[in-house]
């Protein structure tokens, strides 16, 4: 396939378009809500899986803590101990799955490049070699750059674009790929109407003014790529399961 120029935008141009009534283009403002407290930094992710993983995460170890204590072998219909150790491990694995799936990825856009967090690795993608975005069957958006593909597990675009527009995560990104030279535009996608063109490259131009984002690429972008697997939560969760495994554990052993 060939790259589409049509959605490349020239960083330093500015933007002609101001609306009449002074409003702010709404790209610019879901930026605006998405940057890191004190960077430049701005993080794109799913909110509600986000939640609803570390909900779920931390619900499961309370509920290990209320119904799979020690006591669970003492009860009238007890557990046995390998009945509870089986238990205690199901739902320990289910609890980190959770947090690893739902509550870690996002993606910080910042000073041309894209920092993906998924859930077991990292990726640095530098945003003017992006050639191509579209998207899995699961509708996650993935990136194309420099010969390699990257899921973003963070962000997800439906079907449904037709009828309601991008989602503002996509929006976002891809205004931020278009504002840094790469291919800002869903290739999996319908055809978008004149209008939503419009607002796309002004939005491009908007974000490139913001930025001041320089017009040529860095003499050796690369797409970087490591293993992370424990951050901050996930350490956390951890020290929780482990003073809970440190109080039942001895009720295991000795089965009672």
């Amino acid at each position: 396939m060939t790259r589409d120029r049509s959605s490349r935008v020239d960083p330093h141009q500015r933007s002609p378009w101001v609306p009449d009534d002074g409003a702010v283009h709404p790209v610019m403002t879901s930026r605006a809500n998405k940057t890191r407290p004190g960077t430049t930094a701005v993080r794109l992710s799913n909110s509600s899986n986000r939640v609803w993983g570390m909900a779920l995460a931390w619900g499961l170890l309370a509920f290990a803590v209320g119904l799979l204590g020690p006591n669970a072998v003492t009860w009238s219909d007890p557990y046995t101990p390998a009945e509870l150790a089986v238990a205690c491990a199901a739902t320990l694995a289910l609890s980190l799955a959770l947090y690893v799936w739902l509550a870690r990825p996002f993606i910080d856009i910042d000073a041309g490049a894209a920092h993906v967090r998924n859930p077991l690795r990292v990726n640095e993608i530098p945003l003017a070699m992006v050639e191509r975005v579209d998207r899995t069957f699961a509708s996650h958006l993935r990136l194309h750059a420099g010969g390699d593909r990257v899921v973003l597990w963070g962000l997800e675009q439906p079907l449904r674009e037709r009828v309601q527009g991008y989602s503002e995560n996509a929006s976002v990104l891809l205004a931020e790929i278009a504002a840094c030279g790469g291919v800002g535009e869903l290739s999996d996608a319908g055809p978008r109407s004149v209008r939503a063109q419009t607002e796309a490259a002004r939005a491009a131009l908007l974000v490139a003014q913001d930025r001041a984002v320089p017009a040529t690429t860095p003499r050796e972008p690369t797409v970087a790529a490591r293993w992370k697997i424990l951050d901050r939560g996930i350490v956390l969760l951890l020290a929780g399961w482990c003073a809970y495994m440190a109080w039942t554990v001895p009720a295991i052993v000795s089965g009672r």
